[in-house]
């Protein structure tokens, strides 16, 4: 169906993601808040803090100095936070509650943005029947495979479990997280960032669908609504097929 696609502006499909994306942040939000008081987040926190405080006021210094601040401190100033440091890395139990602490971030930020995710981007698909989401029905495209035939649900999920979730909102978010509680970033994972992003911009200028990479990895295309036809099944895109090439044929006779 090369000659009959109809792919959806770049700017709609922007305007649509943007919408979504606003959606999953606000409902993973409101689930986040929840976890965390389930979890007894604030409470853990508390206990670290006072872990901090501890060993601030045992060595006189504090752990929370900006790069900037911690250049103009004296040598004493510095062997101090030092060692308060090798204090704190040393006290076991404060070792385990920020480790503790770590995991129930990355429990909470994960399972909060997969209902969200879920949500907004499988569940409104399946009962609009069309591939659309909200942002999507609002700009007026849809989802359909790459033949031209109305997507399945397991396409669906594909495109939104294994390819928007899991390659492009959790590799970045839990390497974000490790930069922020971790205190920086491994080469690793900033080749991988680079890698990602690289990625996306080759395939949504090199394909012929100008796809991103959850589309190539579900074999489905963002289309106009409203102009592109869809067929709702292998069998009927095969009819259609053989019904232009009978008159193509009658044609050509004529």
């Amino acid at each position: 169906m090369t000659q009959d696609l109809q792919k959806a502006s770049l700017f709609k499909r922007i305007f649509a993601g943007l919408f979504d994306g606003m959606i999953v942040v606000i409902i993973a939000i409101a689930i986040a808040t929840l976890l965390t008081s389930v979890l007894g987040f604030e409470e853990q926190t508390r206990q670290l803090d006072g872990f901090y405080t501890k060993y601030e006021t045992q060595f006189n210094t504090s752990l929370s100095y900006t790069a900037e601040e911690y250049e103009a401190l004296s040598e004493q100033e510095k062997a101090n936070l030092d060692a308060a440091y090798e204090a704190l890395n040393a006290d076991e139990e404060a070792v385990q509650l920020f480790n503790m602490l770590i995991h129930m971030i990355l429990l909470t930020v994960t399972g909060s943005l997969l209902a969200a995710t879920l949500l907004v981007e499988l569940l409104m698909p399946l009962l609009f029947k069309n591939g659309q989401t909200l942002g999507k029905k609002t700009f007026g495209i849809c989802l359909m495979r790459t033949d031209g035939v109305k997507v399945s649900p397991m396409q669906v999920f594909v495109r939104t479990v294994l390819g928007k979730f899991a390659v492009e909102t959790m590799i970045p978010v839990y390497i974000g997280v490790r930069l922020l509680w971790g205190g920086g970033i491994d080469l690793v994972s900033l080749i991988l960032v680079m890698a990602l992003a690289i990625a996306q911009v080759i395939s949504i200028f090199a394909t012929r669908t100008n796809s991103l990479l959850h589309d190539l990895m579900a074999g489905t295309v963002v289309v106009d609504y409203a102009s592109q036809q869809i067929f709702g099944s292998h069998e009927e895109l095969i009819e259609h097929q053989k019904r232009e090439a009978a008159e193509r044929a009658a044609r050509e006779i004529y």
